[in-house]
């Protein structure tokens, strides 16, 4: 239990970080500024997939034991055979980003991801490692540093009058990095000093990682994709500008999917403690619990809209297809804490990985179909995205319930408010909207005013 509450402490100021970076970054820096800012954090998310699955194995096959009966010996060369390939891989990338023809901004921020990469990999190590060795203190301490390390590099040039420079903002990102690698460095010294395997001997014991973790890499590039790719395409389709305005807006509705997806660890370590019996019973209340937050997560679409307009007003272009995106948080959030751990609880992880793949594939199909023969415009690339998160939400739904273990009901209701709530956004201004929507979902609850008294019941036994 005290591990567990490290670990949501963690993920908790990990939350408050983010939303302090998400808010005061896009008020301070200019729209074409934070645009440069968003392709570097956007891009940093794959870093970690140029390990090849080396960590994601590492920590298969090491896990349950503690720093006693660690092998460091094995370990000093495991990190070793990393710093090897990782200075290579930047020294390759920087050399290959050197002799290409490209912008000086796109230019700086490819050098600064080519460091970044090995940093982040490097802090993922020893992270990995303080899972391995069930250190959960330093491994949640890892997890919250560089993000406090940043908003502290960060908040004072934020406050000084007229800043408008995306790369002190990388700079500070990758600065926080630095600063936990050389604090991990220090705790974990027994990495550093002692003796070592030579690389070669143990060749036939890396491979065996690589070999597998990469099925956990993989399903790690699926999932970062499914929900980077309309970034990705704005990003090599349209103006910086543009894609600027379009990157708040996933911003936002990555903060906010993060932030009620928090609970999802709890909902799994739940679902392990209980009787299989009861699983259905409780995975019917969670569902439940989601459809009647889904008026409230929409709701909260309005509140966004009044701090935008008034705090953000370069950023009012977001309004012409926010609408249309936001719906993605109700399904996002169903996936995370209803269907994924619906899939884990009964060992269909497989399933999951294929289910994954031919989403991404039709996703791929439906671009280049949608290229071939019409004109891809933002408005488009949010239709797909938000109707591929709906098809796959039905689609794992469909497959679970096919295994006849659970029996998990389909987001109707889900459906339905969302649809409502893109129709009237996109027919009337937004006054007009709130009052027609505010009395929908006064409706939906009267409606659904006994599901209420369930949930509120079952919450209480628990």
């Amino acid at each position: 239990m005290k591990n567990f509450l490290r670990i949501l402490s963690s993920s908790v100021i990990s939350i408050i970080c983010s939303l302090v970076i998400a808010i005061l970054i896009p008020i301070k820096l200019g729209v074409t500024e934070f645009g440069y800012w968003q392709i570097f954090f956007l891009y940093s998310g794959f870093l970690g997939l140029f390990t090849f699955g080396f960590l994601d194995g590492i920590h298969l096959k090491y896990s349950g034991l503690n720093k006693n009966n660690t092998n460091k010996k094995l370990f000093r060369t495991y990190f070793r055979f990393l710093n090897i390939l990782l200075f290579s891989i930047c020294f390759m990338f920087i050399t290959i980003i050197y002799f290409l023809p490209i912008n000086p901004q796109k230019e700086t921020i490819l050098y600064y991801l080519s460091i970044n990469l090995i940093l982040f990999n490097l802090n993922g190590f020893f992270i990995h490692y303080y899972q391995v060795t069930s250190e959960f203190k330093m491994y949640s301490v890892s997890l919250t540093l560089d993000k406090i390390f940043f908003v502290f590099l960060i908040m004072p040039i934020l406050f000084i009058q007229d800043f408008n420079n995306y790369k002190i903002v990388i700079f500070a990102n990758v600065a926080s990095r630095l600063i936990l690698l050389i604090i991990q460095l220090n705790y974990s010294k027994e990495i550093l000093f002692g003796e070592r395997y030579r690389i070669f001997r143990i060749k036939k014991l890396i491979l065996r990682n690589i070999k597998r973790g990469s099925l956990l890499t993989v399903s790690l590039l699926i999932s970062i994709l499914l929900f980077s790719y309309p970034r990705i395409i704005v990003e090599r389709t349209f103006p910086i500008e543009l894609f600027s305005i379009f990157s708040l807006s996933m911003s936002i509705l990555s903060m906010v999917v993060q932030i009620l997806s928090s609970s999802s660890a709890y909902v799994y370590s739940y679902l392990k403690k209980i009787d299989k019996s009861q699983i259905n019973f409780v995975l019917k209340n969670i569902s439940n619990i989601l459809s009647l937050l889904t008026p409230l997560i929409l709701f909260s679409y309005y509140i966004i809209y009044i701090l935008i307009s008034e705090f953000m007003p370069r950023y009012n272009g977001i309004f012409e297809y926010m609408f249309m995106v936001f719906p993605v948080i109700i399904f996002q959030l169903r996936n995370n804490i209803l269907i994924i751990n619906s899939y884990k609880i009964i060992s269909l992880e497989k399933n999951l990985f294929y289910n994954n793949i031919f989403t991404f594939i039709t996703i791929v199909f439906i671009f280049l179909f949608t290229n071939l023969y019409f004109s891809l415009d933002i408005k488009m690339i949010v239709s797909i995205f938000l109707v591929m998160n709906i098809f796959y939400s039905i689609l794992m739904t469909y497959r679970i319930n096919k295994v006849r273990i659970l029996d998990l009901s389909y987001p109707i209701n889900e459906m339905i408010l969302s649809l409502i709530f893109i129709l009237v956004n996109y027919l009337f201004n937004a006054l007009l909207a709130i009052s027609i929507m505010s009395f929908i979902f006064l409706i939906y609850y009267l409606i659904e005013r006994k599901k209420m008294v369930c949930v509120k019941n079952t919450l209480k036994r628990i």
